[in-house]
């Protein structure tokens, strides 16, 4: 059986190599995202670990290929940035002791930069393709009645807001990867029964209350502005509702698990979410957004203690 420490030993610069084959993959949709989320973890995990010489030979290595490879502009640097940047200093944040939700605030932050950045030069493509798969949906289901008129609506209606909301659902898919990484990086440390930083117990796990005051500003100039300003105001309104339905899960199970309830009935209750699909989603959301102001389970008070 492989000892952690032989692991650790080969890990450290054999982990270079999907580093390195990143900047061949990016262009290939599947493949290279999985590729790009091995490299975000390698690179929290060399930053955590303080590992700065792989941590460089595989940053800037990955960055002369990539240029090498596509030319230099804003889209390569910033997929390349994305890959490397933001879990460089997630890791770094960690591994300096600084508190996971601080660390990851600084992750979340970084990704969603890159993110629209990414965004801002495929935007004509990625309209394209949008544009394309409605023209499909209006010409080929209509025309071979593959569906009726209102499931045709329905599926152009849900590609408009797709295309409406894409700069949103890129830094959440972003955000996405990170957090994978993090957790990648946990098994490995727990599978070495070394010390974990994580977050408290998902029980508690609660949104802090200044975002109130961005959700609210995104809702007040939703109201006086033009298209363009809505439609930034719905992204930013979509970013930050994803995590406010996550933490309104998190108010869910902290009262699901006071009531003892059986597996199969907490089971039977998120399967009621499924079918609720977005009002689920909007009522989840809701109950989080309530909670980071009359916090219901006291988590405050439990910190304070």
């Amino acid at each position: 059986m492989l000892s952690w420490h032989k692991f650790e030993r080969i890990l450290y610069f054999s982990g270079l190599l999907p580093v390195i084959i990143f900047p061949l993959m990016m262009s290939i949709p599947a493949v290279g995202f999985i590729i790009e989320m091995g490299t975000i973890f390698l690179m929290i995990y060399y930053a955590y670990r303080r590992y700065y010489l792989p941590l460089i030979l595989g940053g800037l290595g990955s960055l002369v290929l990539a240029l090498a490879l596509y030319g230099p502009g804003l889209l390569v640097i910033s997929m390349w940035a994305k890959a490397i940047i933001p879990g460089a200093v997630f890791g770094r944040f960690l591994g300096g002791g600084v508190s996971v939700p601080r660390a990851f605030l600084v992750g979340i932050m970084l990704m969603t930069i890159v993110s629209l950045m990414i965004f801002q030069g495929e935007r004509e493509a990625i309209y394209q393709v949008l544009d394309g798969v409605q023209k499909w949906m209006q010409d080929g289901l209509a025309g071979g009645s593959i569906a009726g008129q209102e499931q045709i609506d329905w599926m152009l209606k849900t590609v408009a807001t797709i295309k409406r909301l894409t700069p949103s659902l890129m830094a959440l898919s972003a955000v996405g990867q990170l957090f994978i990484g993090w957790i990648l990086l946990i098994l490995l440390l727990k599978s070495a029964s070394e010390f974990v930083p994580s977050y408290a117990n998902f029980h508690y796990w609660k949104m802090p209350d200044f975002y109130l005051f961005i959700a609210g500003l995104a809702i007040f100039i939703r109201l006086i502005g033009g298209e363009t300003i809505k439609i930034v105001a719905d992204n930013i309104l979509f970013f930050i509702g994803f995590f406010y339905a996550a933490f309104g899960f998190a108010v869910f199970e902290y009262f699901l698990k006071k009531l003892k309830l059986s597996l199969f009935l907490r089971i039977l209750f998120y399967i009621g979410f499924i079918f609720l699909q977005l009002p689920g989603l909007i009522l989840a959301a809701a109950v989080g957004l309530f909670d980071s102001y009359f916090d219901f389970r006291k988590v405050k008070a439990k910190i304070i203690g």
